[in-house]
């Protein structure tokens, strides 16, 4: 209880903060709108800060509407490579993870990871997080094949955190003998990269090890 209460405070001094940046970016919001036009893409940038705030509140809703904006902006953009396009398809994407529409999720992590690849060719490191995401999503439904099979093309994209011992999107995993391999490659990876910097302090190297988070 007393930790609750200490706690209590804080957590109303961040609900605080995020409420006057919402404010803050929602005037920006509108100041963009009226000076460039509701369609420009420094509009969209700003639907993606604002829509942010509002997932950070659990606000989902209206979270959803900014981005589903934002997106119809970067669509309209010259070219499928404009390169907010595959950002806020992520970020959508991560939106409907967090609401557990995973089903809405995928799609749009696929089309980001198409863009993605063209642009940067389809064994760039950049991919392996995407990779990882789909996967995430794959074991969430229950795919099993198609999770180890995304996780194996993470891994083959240079993909090294620590983060999936513990990613409860795996839980359905754990125990799998493909899934232990992996695992394995991953904490070998990592400690083949930690070893490149054997005089770093402790935590740093610790440090090292959380610094690649997928979402």
């Amino acid at each position: 209880t007393g930790v609750q209460t200490c706690a209590l405070p804080i957590l109303q001094r961040v609900r605080g903060r995020l409420r006057r940046a919402e404010r803050n970016y929602e005037r920006a919001l509108k100041i963009r709108e009226a000076t460039f036009g509701a369609d420009h893409p420094l509009v969209a940038t700003t639907l993606r800060e604002v829509a942010s705030l509002h997932a950070a509140r659990q606000s989902y809703d209206r979270a959803e509407e900014l981005y589903r904006r934002a997106l119809e902006i970067a669509d309209a953009a010259p070219g499928p490579e404009y390169p907010q396009l595959p950002i806020v398809l992520t970020e959508l994407a991560n939106l409907y993870w967090h609401m557990g529409r995973y089903a809405d999720a995928e799609p749009l992590y696929q089309r980001a990871l198409a863009i993605r690849e063209k642009a940067l060719g389809s064994d760039h490191p950049r991919l392996a997080v995407v990779y990882y995401n789909l996967a995430g999503l794959a074991a969430l439904q229950g795919d099993r094949d198609g999770a180890l099979e995304l996780l194996r093309g993470a891994l083959d994209r240079g993909f090294a955190n620590e983060v999936i011992e513990d990613d409860a999107d795996f839980a359905a995993l754990r125990g799998d003998p493909e899934f232990d391999a992996i695992l394995v490659e991953v904490e070998k990876r990592l400690d083949r990269w930690i070893s490149e910097w054997p005089d770093w302090p402790q935590q740093t190297r610790q440090e090292l090890r959380a610094e690649n988070i997928a979402r």
